[in-house]
This record gives structure tokens, C-alpha cells and sequence, in this order.
């Protein structure tokens, strides 16, 4: 059994959003976003406004390749991994990493996705 120890959520940024500072908020969705609060701190979205949420927001046909545009925050880093069959173990790869964050969405081209695919994509921050 692997144990993942996480901090508190800092007071300061729970306080900014008006969430309680005893612990209680800090695995809560407060949003209902998808995402709790503690994974809102660490991608730098805002935990009360659903709209700010870490996610692909779409992905379209270029030439060549394929488009993925997802919602960012600004001076952050992110990762792109895809997959072609998530049956796989692990199912995704690295596609490009150290992607520096544009404000409000990010695009990131994946030229070396040819053919009819399937192509699957996940995004994460580095920071």
C-alpha cells in the first residue's frame, strides 16, 4: 500500500476564496468542477468558480496532426501525454513537457498524430 501525504491547504488562499481554514475544505469540490480544492491550489484555478478548471477543452484536426487546446493559468508549466489504445498499461506517454502556460488557454500541436487514430489526450501541470 503506497501512502501520498499531502500538506494543508495554505491559509491565505483558502481565506482569498472564503473557505474555512480547519481542514475540512480542503477535499471538497466547492464548485462542483470535477476537482477538488486542494487540486484547484495546486493548478492554480479557482476553487468557487466552476468555469476554472483544469481541462481539455478541445481537440481538433491540423495538418498535419492534431490540435489540443485546454483551459491554463498563466506562469505555469504544464505536460501533455497521449494514448492510442487505454488498454495499455500505462496507458498514456509523454508527448512534450515544460509547456509554458498563455493566459486562459493553451494549444499545443502533436504533429506526430497521423493517421485516423484513435488519439487520446491528458494534461497536467509540472509545477
Amino acid at each position: 500500500m503506497v501512502t501520498v501525504r499531502t500538506l494543508p491547504l495554505p491559509y491565505a488562499w483558502l481565506a482569498r476564496f472564503g473557505l474555512t481554514t480547519d481542514g475540512s475544505a480542503d477535499f471538497a469540490d466547492s464548485d462542483g468542477d470535477g476537482l477538488n480544492n486542494w487540486q484547484e491550489w495546486r493548478v492554480g484555478t479557482d476553487p468557487v468558480n466552476e468555469s476554472s478548471a483544469l481541462r481539455v477543452v478541445s481537440v481538433s484536426a491540423a495538418n498535419p496532426g492534431m490540435t489540443v487546446r485546454w483551459q491554463s493559468v498563466s506562469g505555469r508549466l504544464y505536460f501533455l501525454e497521449r494514448s492510442t489504445n487505454l488498454a495499455l498499461h500505462p496507458p498514456f506517454a509523454s508527448l512534450a513537457s515544460n509547456i509554458v502556460a498563455e493566459a486562459d488557454m493553451s494549444i499545443y500541436t502533436d504533429t506526430n498524430a497521423i493517421g485516423k487514430g484513435p488519439f487520446f489526450y491528458r494534461v497536467g501541470t509540472s509545477d
